[in-house]
């Protein structure tokens, strides 16, 4: 029988593949992980400027994002409860997603299934160096961003929703 090595992502690549190397930080079978898409800086910037309007959404003026989103909900992920309590979250805000884009910043995002997001959820989450991140389904209109700096240890997720275009008055 030949030993089949395990699947790694390229760390050097991709900064935040650590997390997903790492079985302490990620649970996922190499089947799982061979299902995510991890893109380069140029591809995640494009990603970005399709659906994101500022270059960092922490230092957006409050009006250009107020005029891109809406505010449906807030929740707090406290990571003192058991991560898995908020699974029913995830699955409620992406009930009609087959597939995720997460971004950490404007250089580095994936392409996944939802139903591994869902899975390891607070691995995306907890190594968004503290400045905000995007889990999006744009085509469903399904915007989550996530900020602890704005939580004190916790993450704080907002779901949103893009506003409609306004149409000039005749």
């Amino acid at each position: 029988m030949t030993k089949v090595d395990k699947f790694y992502f390229d760390e050097n690549k991709h900064p935040y593949a650590w997390a997903f190397n790492d079985e302490d930080y990620c649970n996922l079978s190499d089947e799982e992980k061979r299902k995510i898409l991890f893109l380069d800086k140029e591809q995640s910037s494009i990603l970005w400027d399709i659906y994101l309007p500022f270059k960092d959404i922490m230092r957006a003026n409050c009006n250009e994002v107020d005029d891109f989103f809406q505010i449906l909900d807030e929740t707090i992920f406290d990571y003192s409860k058991e991560l898995k309590e908020y699974t029913p979250y995830f699955l409620e805000k992406l009930k009609d997603v087959d597939i995720v884009y997460f971004l950490w910043s404007r250089h580095y995002a994936v392409i996944l299934p939802k139903n591994i997001f869902v899975k390891i959820w607070d691995t995306f989450f907890y190594i968004t160096e503290n400045d905000g991140c995007f889990l999006m389904a744009p085509n469903h209109n399904v915007f989550i961003f996530g900020s602890e700096k704005m939580c004190f240890g916790n993450i704080k997720g907002v779901f949103l929703k893009k506003q409609q275009a306004q149409t000039p008055s005749p």
